[in-house]
């Protein structure tokens, strides 16, 4: 677990709807870690070849907005929601690449229905990254 490289806005809870600063993250991380706990970043996944990304089940299920998108120095990528049921009835998302391919730094938004945005930073694209 690397509380101390991610970074996590709360959407409303977080003053303005922007990413904080790593050690804000790791803060409010440490104050609410069931919040994040179950997140995944997959840089390969068996069953597709790239990119998968798992959400917490109590922060995220049932609760997106069918999407999620990460964005970095490559640009930005939209994936689909493609199922809540596996692996601890987690949303999944898969996209076009190995994680490898999106660099570093990579922002990770899944925006929920009570219009408020799970998000994390996501140290290095080609690493296994949980909270």
């Amino acid at each position: 677990m690397m509380l101390g490289t991610s970074s996590c806005d709360f959407g409303g809870g977080g003053g303005g709807g922007g990413s904080l600063s790593p050690e804000e993250s790791a803060a409010r991380i440490s104050e609410n870690p069931a919040y994040y706990s179950g997140f995944l970043w997959k840089p390969y996944s068996e069953s597709s070849g790239g990119l998968v990304i798992l959400t917490p089940h109590g922060a995220t299920y049932g609760k997106t907005q069918q999407v999620a998108t990460i964005s970095g120095s490559f640009g930005s990528e939209s994936a689909p929601l493609r199922h809540e049921t596996h692996n601890g009835d987690r949303p999944h998302f898969y996209f076009s690449q190995r994680g490898s391919s999106y660099g570093t730094n990579i922002t990770v938004q899944v925006p929920l229905t009570d219009g408020s945005v799970f998000s994390v930073v996501v140290p290095n694209g080609a690493d296994r990254y949980e909270l």
